[in-house]
């Protein structure tokens, strides 16, 4: 990698057509492969999932290193990131076909103990069950209590390990079988891995652990049948805007864990969100902001982890000006908040749960029930997009409080921004239904194609240069 590394460089330069920077080392990724002409489809033996499965980790950790040091300069933090990837990273990245959150590649899972945790398989193999393995022996070498001393730590003797917690691991690992679990003993040529595991030994103390495996059944095999008819389908409205947006940039986002390259600009939108927040909720308590607080609510909530000191010094202007303009327009009406930064859980058919967070929901001065989301971001989603997740949230209201909504409301608070007010469409409301079915079928079967040509969506997506050719 570090010989290959300069020459990619020379790719660090913005690209007006991009939506993104391309000097950060996410923007050089995806640059590479488009570069290159990389398509799932084009590689051979049907491997295309799990290449790109691969490749989407590798751009998770690409994006975990560079949320720490994108503030250096490029030069410096892609020459830290070489080292990182060669000494660092195989510890914690590695290549594996595990779960992905939605789904999982025809093929055995490999995973440690701790991968595992919250999953099940029908049949599990458990290996190695030596002694010095599992339970492991404590590691030699410095460690952490070599130069902090244990005595400073309250409850130190949790951070050792113990047989105890080793034994709670163990235990986790055999419960992840759903029918089948063999464990396994063989030793090995180093002499503390002769012997057997203390746990191994005492398996066969369970009566219903064999110690000798059984002969098929000469009756032959059952017909094998899913546990459910109809996987449950969770996702957070976030997640399901793309499926509705895009399919196929779902699965490369979600399944396979592309991450988009970090913009200076990443908290702002944030920041005002919970700006909002506080000021509703201060409101419901009888505690009106006044627009001479801007700046103090800016001051506590402004957050720019990624921004340079001239981003900074851009954009904590535009946003005490967004507050205080906002506090200008609708202070008069801040008595009305309801509900604000309201969790919901939405199951709009069933075998589909949607969650999300409302933004506001204020009672107005016609007595009618409004649904508000706040935007401030140049790369907002698309109007359709916006209307599809208000009446999401008008469904969500309904199973909170048993009421109706009556309007849903869009408050941009950017200075050139549109507001938009629209009563509650019934078609809209009739067509969710339909449009989730077909969304959670479609993961539940992997159906997730991208779209037939070049439309808006493509022209602002990440990912387009590793799904079709750029339009200019």
């Amino acid at each position: 990698m570090g010989g290959g590394l300069p020459v990619l460089t020379t790719a660090m330069r913005w690209d007006a057509s991009k939506p993104w920077d391309s000097t950060t080392l996410q923007g050089v990724f995806l640059d590479f492969l488009e570069a290159v002409g990389l398509r799932e489809e084009h590689i051979p033996r049907e491997r295309g999932e799990l290449v790109y499965y691969n490749l989407g980790r590798f751009s998770t950790a690409i994006g975990d290193f560079e949320r720490i040091h994108l503030t250096s300069e490029p030069q410096q933090r892609f020459d830290a990131f070489a080292k990182w990837v060669e000494y660092q990273a195989p510890d914690y990245y590695e290549e594996s076909d595990g779960d992905n959150g939605y789904a999982q590649p025809n093929a055995v899972v490999i995973a440690t103990v701790h991968q595992a945790k919250g999953m099940q398989w029908p049949a599990v193999f458990l290996p190695a069950l030596r002694k010095n393995t599992f339970p492991s022996s404590g590691r030699g070498g410095l460690g952490v209590f070599h130069i902090v001393e244990d005595t400073l730590i309250p409850g130190s003797a949790r951070y050792r390990g113990t047989v105890a917690d080793e034994r709670r691991l163990f235990y986790v690992a055999i419960t992840r079988a759903q029918k089948y679990l063999a464990i396994t003993f063989a030793p090995n040529d180093k002499r503390t891995g002769k012997k057997r595991s203390d746990f191994f030994n005492e398996a066969p103390q369970v009566h219903t652990v064999l110690t000798r495996e059984v002969a098929p059944s000469p009756e032959g095999r059952l017909e094998p049948t899913p546990r459910r008819g109809t996987p449950e389908v969770v996702m957070s409205f976030s997640d399901m805007k793309y499926l509705f947006e895009c399919p196929y940039s779902f699965k490369l986002r979600l399944l396979y864990g592309f991450d988009s390259p970090l913009q200076k600009e990443l908290g702002y939108g944030k920041s005002l969100h919970d700006v909002m927040a506080e000021t509703h909720k201060r409101a419901i308590e009888g505690d009106i902001a006044r627009p001479e607080e801007a700046e103090d609510l800016v001051d506590r909530h402004l957050n720019l982890p990624f921004a340079n000191k001239a981003a900074a010094d851009q954009l904590r202007p535009a946003a005490e000006e967004a507050v205080r303009r906002y506090l200008q327009r609708h202070g008069a009406t801040l008595h009305q908040t309801r509900y604000s930064e309201q969790p919901v859980e939405i199951h709009p058919v069933p075998g589909v749960t949607v969650t999300g967070r409302v933004d506001l929901i204020k009672r107005l001065d016609t007595n009618e029930t409004s649904v508000v989301d706040f935007k401030s971001s140049e790369r907002a989603q698309a109007e359709d997009l916006t209307r599809d997740q208000l009446h999401l949230y008008v469904l969500g209201y309904r199973e909170l409080s048993g009421e109706a909504a009556d309007v849903v409301e869009v408050l941009n608070l950017d200075k050139a921004g549109r507001d938009v007010r629209e009563l509650v469409d019934p078609d809209v409301m009739n067509s969710l239904g339909e449009r989730v079915t077909d969304a959670a079928d479609a993961l539940r079967t992997n159906r997730l194609p991208r779209l037939n040509t070049w439309c808006s969506s493509c022209s602002t997506c990440d990912f387009v240069g590793i799904c079709r050719t750029r339009e200019n």
